[in-house]
């Protein structure tokens, strides 16, 4: 059996993001939801979301995603959200929303990436 990859790093505009995952069930109903909600393409589903429907999700999927700052040899790992109100703590993802959309779409793509998995063809008849 595979080690499950639990966590990414991805580089976005010089800036290091650790994307963690979710729990099973939540990754469970992500998928779930947009498989219903999406024409082929899994993200599309964004496009039909209503405005709550999509805070909830892109909170969910904000949650799991962390700058990391290097100081001193050390590498931490910073909320981008505050856990108190939801709100964007990381000024540059506050003030682009091209950006954050981009983070958020990392980030539900790594929730769902077990559910993405292309079938492997068989040889038998």
């Amino acid at each position: 059996m595979e080690n499950r990859i639990t966590a990414k790093t991805i580089k976005v505009q010089d800036k290091s993001f650790q994307i963690h995952k979710t729990d099973a069930r939540t990754a469970c109903w992500l998928f779930s939801y947009f498989a219903s909600k999406s024409s082929g393409m899994i993200l599309s589903g964004l496009g039909s979301l209503t405005k709550s429907e999509f805070d909830e999700i892109q909170s969910l999927a904000l949650k799991q995603v962390f700058t990391l700052d290097t100081s001193e040899g050390n590498t931490f790992p910073i909320s981008i959200i505050s856990p108190r109100d939801g709100s964007i703590i990381d000024k540059d993802l506050a003030e682009d929303p091209a950006l954050l959309f981009h983070i958020t779409s990392e980030s539900l793509l790594f929730q769902l990436a077990p559910f993405l998995v292309a079938k492997k063809e068989s040889t038998e008849p």
